[in-house]
């Protein structure tokens, strides 16, 4: 298979999947047809409008001064001869309910191609004054709800996206584009995406003129400057290409049917909102909706299905969101929506929103998301519409905040997130009140309690997806799964804590192909969950590429260091210190860090990682940049990654680095295996940060890249003390027959706050001695082993003291153990087994004795788990 596209996604649906009816939904034709200049002639100023049912109304005029307007027949556009070029419906809020009641415009086969009709929201007036039995429904509103239809259907000629053709640079106001917009006309709105490391940097334009069908000049000229190239990159080695596509995206924003509020909205931030309860329908395309969404206000965001259940055939497309007050696009208990082709641009918190968890089987394609910023903490409905930390995992806000994997979400773009560009946010358990109108979903702790488990769930689409000029761009972790936060009766919808959320599809390995990430501050792709599979992905000039936490693959696919794209002092953005120091990288390039692991390369191309070493002069100090594919991070777990089928163009100033500080004193513990020696030369090497720990048997040291190369197996062990799991004290030395070797003598008040673990390289020339080791409540530690294969034996491990409890180590006893009656019989050992020696040391040896579930080929293949106790 091709390893990427020549192209970006298609900018937008050639032939969207459809359910919609071929024409407009209508109740049934009637005689009853009058104007609404008739309507209002003896309307007193602010008085409410009611279109009984059976009777059609038609927009001959503008409206203005009215209160609120129940639809309970029909509210209808003109169009053709006779109609008007520009019509204003000015009132204080729109209800369709009722069997009957429709407000349409166009339809499907003929929609509004000319004139424009604009509905604008302004006031204070809550729709439930038309019907005190209701629900609030909030201000500036317009909803559709019990037997209610919403039929929009404008022109459709200005959706989706072009390209850049060639660099805008700043100043200039003429851009030429990769597709005919011909269509566009002069006064349209159009967004330039930004293609820096700044999520802020989407210019907003107006057009003068279209010439020749492809260029396009603007009645002011950019701020900034807007990259328009692409590059192909080829891997000589393997005679295969690859496509990297950072020009700026170009978006027009104008349609023929407009949802806004009024001005007034810019200063208390309350724009209109539409949205769809039960009962209710929506067929909405080609409409632009503007100055839309109320800030700190939970269910009003610009289009909105709330609680609907089951809506196939319903969408929303080819439409554009712009200048929103809190969101795009929201999908909330509800099921089957279709959401094609939309551009969003400048919103605050998440953008396309599934809400609380059980929203499935969504079709999420072709939309363009573009500056999602983030809320303030004391206006933002959740934590994650603003948190910083981790930056390189999951800040907030999201473009795309996924929070069940079962729905269908493929290319889309999201640019210049302040958070992430898309968010998989999946918690464990929920409680579903799943009816149309229910009560929604609620956060409960048990299995026996919850019937939906987003966690759990298997993927049903994730693919072809682009994430540009974000802080992380896309991220599978961080759900809000921890504890209530102002939310006393755990509504799935309100604020919970942020917490780690590993992702486990049950009874399925989910592969992602085709995933670029362009500019990431901070991370392209985060991943914490079991096995999975990154195939066709592209990653470029971001400050770590991909950041994994498991037994995650990256297939067929290129790393790229820097591209044309960058200029060097575009380095100037990770030293602006009016940036959070999360949203970040001032230090070296990566493309993939060596983490928990075990993650695998397989057929992947490190491009245009520097020959030489790069520097980036600050204000104080020169510090160095130099892209490197393998760095090294601390981490709680530590499994032996793999490397196989990886090329360098050019050969890089480093391959590896491990000599980057973390917090983590153990990251010692650290290896990959070089299993064809594409790295270091060396087939079937492993490669090892440079610690005297990992100096055994004709390692070669490299100082540059602070790494040993060694030929030997390495296990883990890890101690978990179920007191602070990433805080297990203990002090570890690795001895020969003589007793003489290096140690570590841990320091859990200095430099590095995390230990839990330690490395062992198999041999039984040497054995491990343990010494100051903290026990938990109950005198007991759980000991686990990794290594390659089922019936591997660890050396002999030495527990020589124990800090905190008084426990002699002749006292110690490893539950379910073979107790032996001297060394040699241990060192002969086949099964986890303990003697205690003459001097009363308790050394024992572990047997990786279970094979680990959903694990690749390439990783450790073996687990021991066990419990040491004083008795």
């Amino acid at each position: 298979p091709t390893k990427s596209p020549t192209a970006s996604p298609t900018k937008s649906p050639t032939s969207s999947p459809t359910k919609s009816p071929t024409a407009s939904p209508t109740k049934s034709p009637s005689l009853n047809i009058i104007r609404v200049s008739d309507v209002i002639a003896s309307l007193p100023p602010g008085g409410d409008v009611v279109i009984p049912e059976g009777i059609i109304v038609l927009i001959d005029t503008d409206v203005n001064n009215v209160g609120l307007i129940h639809i309970k027949g029909e509210l209808r556009c003109m169009s053709g001869q006779g109609a008007p070029p520009l019509v204003t419906i000015r009132s204080q809020g729109i209800l369709i309910s009722g069997p009957g009641a429709l407000m349409s415009c166009g339809t499907v086969t003929q929609p509004l191609e000319t004139g424009k009709v604009i509905f604008e929201m302004l006031g204070d007036r809550d729709l439930n004054e038309l019907d005190t039995s209701l629900s609030s429904m909030g201000v500036r509103a317009l909803v559709a709800r019990d037997g209610g239809i919403l039929s929009l259907h404008g022109s459709t000629a200005k959706s989706g996206y072009v390209q850049l053709d060639g660099t805008m640079d700043v100043g200039t106001k003429v851009a030429t584009v990769d597709g005919n917009v011909l269509s566009w006309n002069s006064g349209d709105e159009v967004v330039i995406t930004t293609t820096s490391f700044y999520p802020d940097r989407n210019e907003i334009m107006t057009v003068s003129n279209v010439q020749q069908g492809d260029i396009v000049e603007f009645t002011d000229r950019v701020v900034y400057q807007h990259y328009g190239g692409i590059q192909i990159f080829a891997d000589s080695v393997d005679n295969e290409s690859y496509t990297v596509d950072e020009r700026a995206y170009v978006a027009n924003l104008s349609r023929t049917i407009v949802i806004q509020a009024d001005s007034s909205s810019l200063d208390d931030e309350t724009g209109a909102h539409v949205m769809i309860m039960s009962g209710g329908e929506a067929y909405v395309d080609g409409v632009e909706f503007f100055r839309v969404g109320q800030k700190a206000l939970h269910g009003r965001y610009p289009f909105h299905w709330h609680r609907v259940g089951n809506v196939s055939g319903q969408y929303i497309k080819n439409s554009s969101v712009h200048r929103s007050f809190h969101r795009c696009i929201t999908i909330h208990n509800t099921n089957q929506a279709m959401v094609l082709g939309n551009t969003c641009v400048d919103h605050f918190g998440h953008g396309f929103f599934l809400e609380e968890g059980n929203e499935v089987k969504n079709i999420i394609q072709y939309n363009l998301g573009v500056g999602s910023k983030k809320i303030s903490p004391s206006l933002a409905l959740l934590q994650s519409d603003f948190n910083l930390s981790p930056g390189d995992r999951f800040p907030g806000p999201a473009t795309y905040w996924v929070s069940n994997p079962d729905n269908d979400i493929r290319h889309n773009i999201a640019v210049g997130s302040e958070g992430s560009g898309f968010w998989m946010a999946f918690r464990t358990y929920l409680a579903c009140d799943e009816q149309p109108g229910g009560s929604g979903c609620i956060v409960v702790d048990n299995q026996q309690q919850a019937n939906v488990f987003p966690r759990f769930t298997k993927t049903l689409h994730f693919s072809d997806n682009i994430a540009m000029s974000t802080v992380t761009g896309i991220t599978w972790d961080g759900a809000p799964d921890g504890l209530a936060i102002n939310n006393s009766d755990s509504k799935a919808s309100g604020d919970f804590a942020l917490v780690n959320a590993h992702y486990a599809p049950l009874g399925q390995i989910p592969t992602f192909g085709n995933l670029h990430v362009y500019k990431s501050a901070r991370a392209g792709i985060y991943f914490r969950g079991e096995q999975c599979l990154f195939t066709q992905a592209i990653f470029a000039d971001s400050g770590t590429g991909a950041f994994f936490a498991y037994n995650q693959i990256i297939k067929d696919s290129i790393m790229v260091g820097l591209s044309d794209n960058h200029d060097h002092e575009e380095f100037g953005y990770h030293f602006d210190n009016s940036i959070s120091t999360h949203r970040r990288h001032p230090r070296k390039f990566e493309g993939i860090r060596v983490y928990d692991g075990p993650w695998v390369l397989d057929n992947v191309h490190f491009a245009e990682y520097d020959s030489d070493q790069v520097f980036f002069q600050t204000s104080s100090n020169m510090i160095e940049m130099t892209p490197t594919p393998i760095t090294l991070t601390g981490g709680a777990e530590r499994f032996v990654n793999v490397a196989k089928r990886v090329t360098f163009e050019p050969n890089p100033y480093r391959r590896v680095f491990h000599g980057l500080p973390n917090n983590w004193q153990d990251s010692y513990s650290a290896a990959t295996f070089d299993l064809y020696g594409d790295i270091t030369g060396n087939p079937g090497s492993i490669i090892r940060p440079k610690d005297e720990m990992n100096n055994f048997d004709g390692c070669t040291g490299y100082e540059k890249e602070k790494i040993y190369v060694c030929n030997y197996a390495v296990g883990h062990v890890r101690l978990n003390n179920f007191l602070v799991s990433n805080a297990q004290n203990f002090d570890v030395a690795r001895l020969d027959a003589s007793g003489n070797g290096p140690s570590l003598d841990h320091q859990p008040s200095g430099i590095g706050n995390y230990l839990n673990k330690f490395s062992v390289i198999i041999s039984d020339l040497i054995f491990y001695q343990l010494s100051n080791v903290v026990f938990g409540n109950n005198n007991n530690i759980q000991v686990k082993f990794s290594s390659d294969a089922v019936g591997d034996m660890s050396p002999i491990i030495e527990i020589q003291s124990v800090a905190n409890i008084f426990c002699p180590p002749s006292s110690l006893r490893l539950l379910n153990a073979v107790q032996l009656n001297s060394v040699a019989e241990l060192r002969a050992a086949t099964q986890t087994s303990f003697f205690i020696t003459i001097d009363g040391r308790f050394a024992f040896r572990l047997e990786a004795d279970m094979q680990r579930v959903n694990i690749s080929p390439e990783a450790p293949q073996a687990m021991y788990t066990g419990i040491l106790q004083c008795e």
